[in-house]
């Protein structure tokens, strides 16, 4: 069976506060980019977890507060997920 054919799975409501999850995930992550470019704040060299200095990545806790971030090792960052889940306001 075809994508095309199959019923739509999602309602509307559902599909649209999904839309708007994503969209806030991605002007946080994109506001949080631009600030570290621009020299509005600065990415630390180490892990605020285990203070590993590999691939450091930015967690926010809430994307409603995109600069509110966490600085983790994609290590410690991955753990956090499997312990806490999906952050407040992401689907």
């Amino acid at each position: 069976m075809s994508d095309r054919s199959r019923p739509h799975r999602m309602t509307k409501e559902r599909s649209a506060k999904y839309k708007l999850s994503k969209l806030t995930a991605s002007r946080a992550r994109t506001k949080v980019s631009n600030w570290v470019r621009l020299g509005k704040i600065t990415r630390p060299n180490n892990c605020e977890d285990c203070d590993s200095d590999f691939h450091i990545e930015g967690h926010h806790d809430d994307y409603l507060k995109p600069l509110d971030v966490r600085w983790l090792c994609s290590a410690c960052h991955s753990q956090w997920h499997t312990t806490n889940g999906e952050a407040l306001n992401a689907y």
